[in-house]
This record gives structure tokens, sequence and C-alpha cells, in this order.
């Protein structure tokens, strides 16, 4: 939907609050498309429109033009994380859908609705067709939940939150952090905090000379950000699994940016050569700094320790120069913890006020609805005479800059449609002031409280609400949040499949009860926000685990070479040689006494490392069980394979995600993961299931036949021969039923 001009946030007319915007409904063949709920929730009011009257210049509704009264007001309930320990970090807000022409007869307050479900079509706007009014609100207790803080701005003297990470991650460098300057063909050694340089090799397959330390070039002389934002699938396939690099001032203005290509896709091996850079046996272990590099920390405390705590993040950044005026190119360690110089380390869930996020709370007036805000009117005021008149705020707020300001601004206002408060809100209006130079006097103020009076209604959880959002810069925000709360992750388990022929409700929850949050770490770490990654993972997910019944391959590898060394985890880790390295890349000891859950394991065993006929002793690491009886490993264990597998010359199965989403590169990641042939079909469909769920398109309903390829011969396929994929012809077919996994 298209935003209007004339229903902004969060002022609109003589300088009033306006909690929301108004927007305008998209057609395909000259339809309006209907208005749909922004994610799952309660109904917490759903009035239908009273009858246009339009052609009545005395009805309420038809105050400065027809305005439609159909509302629908839903409770969001919701997670966007987690505390080391997995307590849910658990939300509530609500969205209200005002000026609706027609709200389903089916709609009923208390009611459960799901994300994308219709709640109506839009109406009329002060004459205008096929608009609403949308607004976000979400009490006190909930901003501090949503953004990490009610109040000021986020405090740099310590790290942000790390139970709720997502976006651009935001390094603060202290003025004085040192930089450096690299000769031409030159290295920084990734085992010392403290700068060397190691030079290049004399001659081709020659050693590189001795590392020499290196002094800094430079300085920086003002505090600033460098944010790493990953592309995580975004942007033009060439470049979603870069790294853009940017610069900024506190005042949110951008020094530079530069981009690495590949950036993400490499995360792995940067984090395996900084950790063998370290002598044994004082390696760093590998999946901490992974997270490092991809968080710029270790968040998830409770299974991950980097140590030592000070592995050096080299980056060349655009570093601001002359007291921030100027920029020049250099190298800085983004986890720099000497003292004096020690970095802090924020992501986009901090609502970052050097992004713009700034709480406009300083509006004390008696709860009217007349705007009070001294830095409202400051964004506003254009000669700076500490007053707003309507043209300068009409001017002002068609500015691209303050627009942005205004996308980001947090506000505390008293809603508008509560009936209870009319004159106490609007009494102002008869009063003549420069945002007001046209006060509403006699039948003039009757008939604006009546209009007023016909639009209200009653939601008395909203009203409590007294916080705002930007709806637009609120969504866009949480859309880098891909956090699913426990009912959210049940719905993804299809209701009926190949593999079963009914998953009830119950069924569902339970198993998501035990894996969501596991599943949702997985994801953070190694897939990001990315929904196309995610229903390709968890296509694999479901038949690897039996819809998460179990993460235990069945029959543990009894009649199979890999015997004892079976598949386990959410993507069936397998071969005695993949939990060798995933074992290296976790730092898991070996035993001393080494005890194993499995027989066929013993002190002298050997075993088969790969398909290769490759045979190991693997006594005394760690027993492989903990893989399959420890949900931790078994989301760590799939996400090492993920983004460790190796082919066509090309690492990271993220790559294949990246790719348009069809049965094409669905059907290269099935043969990735275990060359296609088991369970195949049921692959094809849960990744059209879940497209369906998690896309953004319509939802489905009711059973879609539809063709995909062949994967055969199974050893070399004709598809997977290149990366990307080469096109075959559609041979097989496949049906998938879209029925809704909800409670009975």
């Amino acid at each position: 939907m298209s935003e209007v001009a004339d229903g902004m946030y969060p002022v609109a007319r003589n300088l009033c609050w306006h909690g929301g915007i108004h927007l305008e409904a998209p057609s395909v063949d000259r339809q309006p498309l209907p208005v749909r709920a922004i994610a799952d929730g309660i109904v917490r009011c759903a009035r239908p429109a009273s009858a246009n009257q339009s052609g009545d210049p005395e009805h309420a509704q038809s105050y400065g033009g027809w305005t439609d009264n159909g509302v629908v007001v839903i409770e969001h309930t919701t997670e966007i994380g987690a505390a080391a320990n997995d307590t849910p970090v658990t939300v509530r807000f609500y969205s209200i859908y005002q000026h609706l022409i027609e709200v389903p007869r089916t709609l009923r307050l208390g009611q459960r609705v799901y994300r994308k479900a219709e709640l109506g079509h839009a109406g009329y706007i002060d004459g205008q067709p096929n608009r609403i009014h949308f607004e976000i609100a979400c009490d006190n207790a909930n901003l501090q939940l949503l953004i990490g803080r009610n109040q000021g701005q986020v405090a740099t003297e310590q790290d942000g939150r790390s139970n709720v990470v997502f976006g651009e991650i935001y390094v603060r460098l202290p003025s004085g952090t040192p930089i450096y300057t690299l000769p031409e063909g030159h290295r920084l050694l990734d085992n010392n905090p403290a700068a060397q340089s190691q030079g290049p090799e004399p001659r081709a397959n020659a050693p590189r000379p001795p590392a020499q330390p290196l002094a800094a070039s430079m300085s920086t002389t003002i505090d600033c950000y460098v944010g790493l934002r990953y592309a995580m699938g975004d942007g033009p396939i060439n470049e979603r699994g870069d790294l853009t690099v940017t610069t900024y001032r506190e005042d949110g203005s951008v020094c530079g940016q530069r981009s690495e290509a590949g950036a993400e896709y490499d995360i792995f091996s940067r984090a395996k050569a900084i950790s063998q850079a370290y002598a044994a046996p004082n390696q760093p272990i590998r999946s901490a700094v992974y997270e490092l590099l991809r968080f710029g920390r270790v968040i998830n405390t409770a299974n991950e320790t980097l140590t030592p705590a000070d592995v050096p993040h080299w980056r060349a950044i655009i570093v601001p120069t002359a007291n921030g005026t100027g920029t020049q190119t250099g190298w800085v360690n983004l986890n720099n913890q000497a003292q004096g110089q020690q970095v802090r380390v924020f992501s986009d869930a901090d609502f970052p006020h050097w992004r713009g996020w700034q709480l406009f709370n300083d509006d004390l007036s008696a709860g009217d609805s007349r705007c009070d805000s001294d830095a409202i009117k400051t964004l506003l005021d254009v000669d700076g005479d500490h007053h707003v008149t309507p043209n300068e705020r009409l001017s002002r707020m068609q500015d691209a800059q303050v627009r942005s300001k205004l996308r980001h601004a947090i506000c505390p206002m008293p809603s508008e449609w509560n009936a209870a408060d009319l004159q106490a809100r609007w009494d102002w209006l008869q009063t003549t002031t420069e945002e007001n130079p046209e006060p509403l006097v006699g039948d003039s103020y009757t008939d604006f409280i009546a209009h007023a009076q016909a639009l209200s209604f009653e939601a008395p959880q909203a009203f409590a609400a007294t916080w705002r959002f930007h709806p637009r810069g609120f969504i866009e925000a949480f859309r880098y949040c891909m956090w699913f709360g426990l009912e959210e992750f049940a719905q993804c388990l299809p209701r009926q499949s190949l593999s079963a022929a009914d998953l009830p409700w119950d069924m569902a929850r339970t198993r998501a009860q035990t894996h969501y949050i596991p599943l949702n770490r997985l994801f953070q770490k190694y897939k990001g926000h990315s929904k196309q990654r995610i229903a390709h993972s968890l296509a694999q997910v479901y038949i690897e685990t039996g819809l998460l019944r179990t993460l235990f391959e069945d029959g543990r590898g009894r009649r199979y070479v890999y015997g004892a060394f079976y598949g386990r985890g959410y993507h069936q880790l397998t071969w005695a040689g993949n939990y060798e390295q995933y074992g290296k890349y976790k730092g898991i000891p070996n035993q001393r006494a080494p005890v194993y859950s499995d027989t066929r394991i013993t002190l002298t065993s050997t075993h088969a490392k790969d398909s290769g006929g490759t045979t190991m002793n693997w006594s005394p690491r760690y027993d492989p069980a903990i893989v399959g009886e420890n949900t931790a490993h078994a989301a760590e264990s799939s996400g090492f394979y993920w983004v460790s597998k190796s082919f066509r010359r090309r690492t990271n199965i993220n790559r294949a995600c990246d790719l348009a989403f069809n049965q094409t590169s669905l059907a290269f990641i099935c043969w990735l993961i275990n060359g296609g042939g088991n369970g195949y079909a049921d692959r094809q469909q849960f990744a059209k299931y879940l497209a369906n769920m998690l896309f953004d398109a319509p939802p489905l309903t009711g059973s879609e036949t539809y063709r995909y390829p062949p994967l055969e011969p199974p050893a070399d396929p004709p598809l997977c021969r290149t990366f990307p994929p080469t096109e075959v012809v559609y041979t097989l077919n496949g049906t998938v039923n879209y029925v809704a996994q909800r409670p009975a």
C-alpha cells in the first residue's frame, strides 16, 4: 500500500498528534486488494462500517467528505529473541486498521486471526476512496522489550542487548582508536590484537617473511560506529552474500561505505583461518570466532566462549578524519579490548539513535491531542521562531530528511479513537494559536466532535498502549527479526504431507516446544533473516527428522557403512569424518576416560571416515550421541554442515538458497544434503508449503499440483553438474495440500 501525503505520522493538521499513516490500497485489474493482518493475533475490536450516506451533508461521517468507520484492532503477542538460558523475550503490541468500508461478518471479538488473513477492504477518508488509517501501538513495558529502553538514547558505555539481535551490527569505536595502513601486498596477523604486518611472498611458493609490528598511521578523532550489514540473501543474486561496511558519525551521517564481495559466504573459512593462526593448544574455538565475525561478539554465551577474549577482528573501513569532516581508508580491530580503546557492540535490535531512532517523549501537556513536543516542533520549524504554522508543517513534512527522521520517531500520545475523553482532547481547537489559526467555534466545533464520535470505537487494551511507531518504520525494522514464536513455528509444520497423513495441532505444538528455540538460534547465526533460506532449510530438516519426531536416524546406521556415525541433529550429521570436523569446529575436548553410548564405538574400533573408503580410529574423541541428545549441538552441527559444505569449487549451501526460489534450486540443495534420493518428493512438497507460510504473497488454500525436476542418475544428475544448477525438463509430478496447521 502506498502512503498518502495528507495522513502522515506523527502529526496532522493544526499540529495535532496523528498516531498512524494513511495508506491507499493497490489494485489489480481495477479491483482494490483486501487489507490483511500483519501478524498473528487476537481481535480486540471488529466493527462493521456504517452504511455510506455521503449524500447527506449533515451526517456526522460527511464532515470534510465521507469517512468510513469500519475498524479492526488486533493484539499481537510474539517473541523476538531469547536469553542465554532460553527464556524467550515476549512482546505485545497492537495494530489498528481504521476506515474500512467492509469488515468480514465472520470476524469476531476475541477471535484469533493469522498473518495475511483478510480483514476487509479500504474505505473512504475525507471523500477519497480505497484508503485506511494504519497504526502501531504498545505500552511502556512492551516498549522496553521491543527496543531495549523506554527513554533516552542507547547507553553506549556498554554493549547492546544480546537476547534480541538482528539486522545491521554496529561496533562503536571511541575517539583515539588506532587505525593502520597496510603496505601493498602485506597482511595483518590474525593471532595478535596488536597490529603486526607480514609482507608478501618474495617469490612464488616461498614463505612470507617474519611479521613486524605495525605502528598506527592515525587515530580516530571522534566517536564513530562501524556498521556490518551482511546481505543475508537480499539484493541482486550476485550480491546476496556480500558484506557492506559503513562508518557512521555520532549524528548518523555516513563517513563512507565499502563492500566485501561474498564475505558472508566466507565467514566459516575466515573463522577457521583465524583460529588456526594461533598455536595449539591455544586456538580459539572456531564456532565462537564465527559469532565474532557474524555478530561482532559472542551472543550465545551459554554455548560459546571466546578464548582469548581479544581475538582480533580486522576490517578495512572508511575512517573519519579531521574531526570527522574528512575520510580515509584504514584497518581497525573491531574487537579491540585495550584499556581506553574498548569497543562496544550493538545491532538494529537496539533501535540506535545514530540510525535515527528517537523517543519524542517531551510533551508534558495534560493529555490532550495537541502536539506540544519541543523536539517535534524544532524539527518542523522553518524560520526558527519556535512556532510552527500550518504551512511550515506541510512544507517540512514533505522534506525527505524530515520524513526519514519522523519514520524513526517513537512518540507517546493519546488515542484519537477513544470516545471517553473527546472533549478533553479536542477542547484546544476552540482557541486561536499559531498552529491553529482558524479555531473551531460553535456549530463547527460541535460538528467536529460529532464526527470524531462517529469514528470512535471500544478497544480499552489498545487505548492503554500510548506509544506509537511509524507503522512502516516498525515493520521495516522487524522484518530483519526472523525469530519465530512457539505457535508461529508450530504452524510451519504441515498438517498433511507425504511424510504424515495427519499431524494434529497438539502434536505440532509439542514438537515445536522442544525445537523452536534451538532452530531459531540456528537460523539467526547461519541463515539470517532470509525467509527463502529458512524455507530451504526446514524442507530438509523435516525429512531428516521425521517432522521433528526424532533427532536420530531411524535404524541408527545398522545396514550402512557409516554405522555408529549415523545421522544425528537437524540435518543429520553423518560419517565419522564429519563428526571429527564438527568436534574441531566446536572445540569439543577429547575424553580422558572414553565412554560411548553406542557399543560399536570402542577404544580400538575403526569407522568409515566418508564414502570414499577411508577409515579412522575414533577414541578418545567425544561421544557423538551428544549431537542427537543435545538440541544446541543438533542445531550447531546443522549450521556447521550447511556453511562448510563444499560443492563445485564453492562452499556454503546458502549460495544455492540465494538463487531464485524454485524446484531447480531446491533439487540442487536436496542433492547437496543427501544426494536427493531419500524423501526427494517430500522435500519438494515441504518447500512449497513453507513458501506459502513464510513468504508475503496471499496465502493459497486447498491443494496444488506442480512439476519438478528429476535427480537421476543419483550419482551424477545433469541438473547438479554445474553451479548455478543446469535447468532440466520437469518430468515429476507432485501435490501439496495447503491446509493450515492451526488449533482445532
